[in-house]
């Protein structure tokens, strides 16, 4: 005797259906913008990576100050040029263009109201129409200080992107304390430096772990508040992450003094490099005062 099948098993089963959602974008956005932090932080340094470090810093500390000095647009445009060549030709270009590009940009729109003859008064070199019967345009004083501004930044971030895209942080850290920087500045800047990739990878697998859960996807408002709402649990870890590292370094005899790589001595090559780069700058600040 055969029994016969229930309705509700003989009844073939209807598909469920659910809205179209639409993926994680912003989610896989934040994601690929924080790998990208991420390796900017872990990745090995490039080129010139054999010159001393010290030597570098020094080196670098003079060129900012030549910079800060220079008032002629020609020879700080030269300047620009030469410190952006440089970091291109150790291979950070990549890396100049990520990080000047936003602080180029807003700085650009920051002073665009001081090249108008509202806020500095001159020769209208591009009219923009009247205001208050008055002629509106930019100025050639305008833009000429805009132009300093500009290429002044994008020199000195060149500068600053070159010396540590070919040093790694714990010899630059050595180098800041071989000069006579602060104990207590250079441990903070080196615990913040761990501490940014340590959270910035903690946050990546947060994010890749809400990703994997939500098989029918997510809205760009429901992804934003996750996001939104993980920024009070990433607070609380770092917390708990900041007292277990403390812990875990007394336990280990840390004493509040970082213990820096052995130091080697440094060569003939390395000084004639910082030395030519330092003649080179301090002509460039020569030529602008005779300039005035």
């Amino acid at each position: 005797m055969t029994a016969a099948l229930p309705d509700w098993l003989a009844t073939p089963a209807t598909p469920a259906t659910s809205s179209p959602r639409r993926p994680h974008r912003f989610l896989r956005r934040t994601i690929n913008q924080l790998e990208r932090l991420l390796a900017t932080l872990s990745e090995p340094p490039t080129r010139f990576t054999e010159v001393d470090p010290r030597v570098k810093l020094v080196t670098a500390l003079a060129v900012l100050v030549v910079l800060a000095l220079m008032q002629d647009p020609l020879l700080l445009t030269v300047a620009g040029l030469l410190a952006c060549t440089g970091t291109v030709a150790a291979g950070a270009g990549r890396a100049l263009v990520g990080i000047a590009g936003p602080i180029v940009a807003m700085t650009a729109i920051v002073l665009l109201p001081a090249t108008t003859s509202i806020v500095r008064p001159g020769t209208i070199v591009l009219p923009l129409g009247d205001w208050a019967g008055q002629p509106v345009g930019l100025t050639s004083v305008g833009i000429t200080g805009a132009w300093l501004v500009l290429t002044r930044l994008i020199a000195s971030l060149a500068v600053v992107v070159l010396l540590t895209r070919t040093t790694s942080w714990l010899r630059l850290t050595a180098a800041l304390r071989a000069i006579g920087a602060p104990a207590a500045f250079v441990l903070i800047a080196t615990m913040a430096h761990r501490y940014l990739w340590v959270l910035g990878r903690g946050v990546v697998d947060l994010l890749l772990a809400r990703r994997a859960r939500s098989i029918g996807g997510a809205t760009g408002r429901e992804d934003r508040a996750f996001v939104g709402g993980s920024v009070g649990a990433l607070y609380v870890r770092s917390n708990e992450l900041a007292d277990q590292v403390h812990q875990a370094m007394v336990a280990r005899g840390f004493t509040g003094r970082l213990a820096d790589p052995t130091p080697r001595r440094i060569r003939w090559v390395d000084l004639a490099i910082g030395g030519a780069i330092i003649v080179a700058a301090l002509g460039l600040l020569w030529g602008d005062i005779g300039v005035r």
